[in-house]
């Protein structure tokens, strides 16, 4: 019932006009600084806040309303309720699109409110960013504050937050100065927090003086180095306050302010170049506070290294551990962009703590990913191959914590992020895709757009046919992880009777048959031939939702597989995949809507392959012929009709000089059985089967361009149309319009047929005359002008 009254209320704002809306600031404005009247005013902006987050239209709020609010939010001291409310409706209209009331603004922003009072407005300056042209200004005001110094730690605080927010968004508004400004404080900050907690605020005894205590490790044990994140103490100094917000924003104020400092020293060096002087060698130096900064920031970090190898007198710190690590990881790597000579400190203890975190189970392995990333940033300077983390982290890792959302996440983010050096400088895709696949197999519709952009890196001419096995039999692997889940949470003697899937796993002769379907890494062949056995031993699985997901997902990985093969495949490559598809199209994972979905893919492609190598129609034809010649095929409808028109249509001698007349014969031979036991089965379909004289239709085509191009078989491209034209005269149960239709193309390629020379033209056009080439050369206009021009002449007359 609750829901259902917030959605009425919501309907009834999104219904709300504007002079509804006018009509709710008048009245606010009225009630604005009257004491009686103050719960009215409160009531009426709540509305307003409402309307703004809901509206869609364009609002226009007067502007003595607008001064009214903005003196609430910052300068008069209210209330918090009220302070907030007004804060919250000011931030609203100056995050929208609206430019009318942006010169009123401009003034409030810039007349309205001194130095003193500022810091209560700096989260409009932030959410209306450079639209209004002040943000410089108190960017450099923010800087101030902090160097003032009487300012109170919480103003430095919001000034600090403010800076790396802008830094963050418009890191071109901050000017090099400023930075080595704020890297000064930073130092200090970190650096120089007390060691010792702050008294209870809650118990003053004005008569005894209060010992003062040092604060702990996170073991318990007391501190005896300077104060750190990963300290405990039970009440908190300002000093201390601020050290935590400054380790917390410290990378992100690093990850922006390294390319401004490497923008300007890049455009010194260029210019002291450019004056003559490149004889003299000026490294791209940065400021002395920013030399500074990043020692401290070492020290920082080392220490909180160190404090994680402690073990936390509280189970549940493992947790913050684990944060503040990830954390540190991030700052080291971008203080060894800034200042690569302390790369290879940093390196070394990088190493020390892959070493470390590779065994112990409680640390998270998102941690790893983080130093793989650092790895991948740092190894060439060090001239370090990192070969053996990936092993490790791709080959042994992945298999085990493929089911933790936030490790998949952040591994699924790396490759994503590093794809171009992973797929030029490593191997790590082309080796580890079928570990990388359960990322997908596990979790279906999350990473779809991601694996769309990993899937090329990973087809190379060495696993590109066994890459296409794995996509195809993802469902597989989905319905078998899924499987060893339920073996692993459940009691054995608890497991379903039915559940084939669970049993097959406790059986050591299916263990070869997993083991593939499992394995972490490529080259162990590019499929097995028990898929049949394997299919019926995962049948209790096939409805199982996140194999569903699975399978819906997967043809746009296939589309992008085939086009990629398209793009860059070779000619025999093409010609051994053509060979997998007649396998594969009838030997699939029996998943609801699956088989109909690739196989309308496949058919689809197939003919995009042959088109763009048509010899395979020649090469591979034993394989086709055998193809067309089972009728257990014809089910696959639209792949049977799609393969018999390639045949039709790139069975030439003008597309590939191997073609003989032996082998078109052989083609025609086949193609006119299939058209003779077609027509017997068309005349008992009911009216609601299409396929079958759709694919009669295309057999009349296909064998009608075959005989064209031999002229031996002509007379009998003649009988057999004519026996197909005498079945179908007989009574059946096709729709009239279907038979017609038939009938019609029957007599046209039998008529043709009286002119064999024409045939020949008309079924086997030029490639001038298909591709239109007379229609577009311009040099073919004048005689088809004279001719349009004749024509209708004599028409005249």
């Amino acid at each position: 019932m609750a829901l259902a009254m917030v959605d009425a209320v919501l309907a009834q704002i999104r219904n709300t006009t504007a002079e509804d809306v006018q009509n709710i600031c008048s009245s606010a404005l009225i009630s604005f600084g009257v004491p009686e009247r103050h719960g009215q005013c409160m009531k009426l902006l709540r509305q307003l806040f409402l309307v703004l987050q809901n509206y869609n239209g364009k609002l226009c709020i007067p502007s003595k309303l607008l001064s009214n609010l903005f003196l609430s939010a910052v300068v008069v001291k209210k209330s918090n309720r009220e302070c907030l409310l007004c804060k919250q409706i000011f931030i609203e209209l100056l995050a929208s699109d609206e430019d009318e009331d942006g010169n009123h603004m401009a003034e409030m922003f810039n007349n309205s409110v001194d130095v003193s009072k500022a810091i209560d407005s700096l989260p409009f300056y932030l959410v209306q960013g450079q639209k209004i042209g002040c943000l410089a200004r108190m960017v450099s005001e923010a800087v101030g504050w902090l160097s003032s110094g009487n300012a109170e730690i919480d103003k430095q605080r919001r000034a600090f937050t403010f800076i790396v927010a802008v830094v963050s968004l418009h890191s071109e508004i901050i000017k090099r100065d400023d930075i080595g400004e704020v890297n000064k404080f930073i130092s200090t900050w970190l650096m120089e927090a007390s060691r010792y907690q702050a008294p209870n605020p809650y118990t003053r005894n004005l008569f005894k003086k209060e010992k003062t205590t040092l604060v702990s490790e996170i073991d318990g044990t007391p501190s005896k180095n300077f104060f750190t994140v990963l300290n405990v103490a039970q009440y908190n100094t300002d000093d201390q306050f601020l050290n935590l917000y400054t380790f917390s924003m410290l990378y992100q104020w690093l990850k922006h302010t390294i390319p401004v400092v490497s923008s300007t020293s890049d455009e010194l060096q260029s210019l002291t170049s450019s004056q003559g002087t490149s004889s003299i060698s000026l490294s791209p130096a940065l400021p002395k506070e920013f030399a500074l900064l990043t020692s401290r920031v070492i020290d920082y970090c080392f220490r909180v290294l160190d404090q994680c190898e402690r073990k936390p007198k509280i189970a549940a710190d493992i947790d913050f551990q684990n944060a503040c690590l990830i954390e540190t990881v991030n700052i080291l790597d971008a203080v060894c962009k800034v200042d690569k000579e302390q790369t290879p400190r940093i390196f070394t203890e990088m190493k020390r703590l892959f070493t470390n975190l590779t065994t112990d189970n409680n640390r998270t392995p998102r941690i790893l990913v983080n130093l793989l990333q650092f790895y991948i940033n740092h190894s060439s300077t060090m001239v370090h191959d990192p070969q053996s983390a990936y092993d490790l982290f791709f080959g042994q890792l992945l298999s085990q914590k493929y089911n933790q959302c936030h490790f998949v996440f952040d591994t699924v983010m790396f490759l994503r992020d590093n794809l171009e050096t992973l797929c030029y400088k490593t191997n790590i895709l082309s080796k580890y895709f079928p570990n990388i696949f359960k990322i997908l197999a596990w979790n279906p519709p999350t990473f779809v757009k991601e694996f769309e952009d990993l899937l090329p890196a990973m087809i190379t001419q060495s696993t590109a046919l066994e890459v296409f096995h794995r996509l195809l039999e993802l469902p597989c692997l989905t319905a078998l992880l899924e499987a060893s889940e339920k073996l692993k949470k459940g009691d054995v003697n608890s497991i379903e009777p039915d559940s084939s899937s669970v049993q097959a796993l406790q059986k050591s002769a299916y263990n070869p048959l997993f083991n593939f379907i499992m394995s972490p890494d490529s080259g162990h062949g590019d499929t097995i031939n028990r898929l049949d056995e394997l299919y019926e031993v995962l049948h209790d699985m096939r409805d199982h939702p996140r194999v569903i997901n699975c399978a819906e997902v997967l043809p746009k990985l296939l589309g992008v597989y085939f086009s990629v093969i398209l793009e860059d495949g070779s000619e025999e490559f093409t010609s051994c995949l053509v060979s997998v598809l007649l396998e594969r199209v009838s030997l699939l994972y029996d998943v609801p809507g699956y088989k109909r979905n690739v196989r309308k893919l496949f058919a689809d492609y197939i003919v995009k392959l042959l088109k763009l190598y048509p010899y395979i129609v020649i090469k591979q034809r034993g394989e086709i012929i055998d193809y067309l010649i089972n009728t257990h095929n014809m089910k696959d409808d639209r792949f049977f009709m799609h393969l018999v028109w390639s045949v039709g249509e790139f069975c030439s001698c003008s597309l590939d000089n191997n073609c003989s007349a032996k082998i078109i014969s052989k083609y025609y031979e086949v193609l006119e059985t299939l058209m003779y036991e077609w027509s017997s089965t068309t005349l008992t379909l009911t009216t609601d089967e299409e396929f079958p004289p759709r694919l009669m239709s295309i057999l009349m085509s296909a064998t009608a361009k075959l005989a064209s191009r031999c002229q031996d078989l002509i007379p009998r491209a003649v009988l057999c149309l004519g026996k197909v034209y005498s079945q179908l005269c007989t009574p059946n149960n096709l729709p009239r319009d279907t038979r017609n239709s038939l009938l019609s193309t029957a007599q046209e390629y039998i008529n043709l047929f009286s002119f064999t020379n024409f045939a020949s033209v008309i079924l086997n056009p030029s490639s001038e005359i298909q591709n239109g080439r007379c229609h577009q050369d311009n040099m073919c206009l004048p005689v088809i002008m004279r001719a349009t021009h004749n024509m209708v002449m004599t028409d005249k007359k």
